[in-house]
């Protein structure tokens, strides 16, 4: 329920991750993307108190959508992001799983001159 609110709260115009505190001010907030339909699909959080937040950002360069993924410590700094995305395709994001090694697995369809189903593993470093 968390991730899904979470990810309901910042998939909005614009990709923001913020640290929800039980009262006070927000300890932190970042944004990605632009002004086109953006947003995060997927939060995970490492025993270390990692922050991974991964979505869609779109790339006027190439008229197309892209993923991303985006690694932030527990007090919000960036350790690293990173897009993935396909010459000749939409790269679309549904969903993301974190392993007890701090893999994160990526999953989504691709579409446009090709179409099905992409996965990715991504270690913590980001690799």
């Amino acid at each position: 329920m968390r991730k899904s609110l979470l990810a309901a709260l910042i998939g909005l115009a614009m990709v923001s991750t913020v640290l929800p505190v039980a009262s006070g001010p927000i300890q932190f907030g970042h944004t990605w993307g632009t002004f086109h339909a953006e947003g995060a699909r997927a939060v995970e959080v490492d025993s270390g108190g990692g922050i991974y937040l991964a979505g869609n950002v779109f790339d006027d360069s190439v008229n197309m959508y892209k993923a991303f993924v985006v690694k932030t410590d527990i007090a919000g700094t960036l350790m690293w992001d990173m897009y993935l995305s396909s010459p000749t395709s939409n790269l679309d994001l549904y969903d993301s799983a974190l392993d007890p090694s701090g893999n994160l697995y990526i999953v989504g369809p691709y579409y446009g001159t090709v179409q099905g189903t992409y996965y990715a593993k991504i270690d913590p470093t980001g690799s």
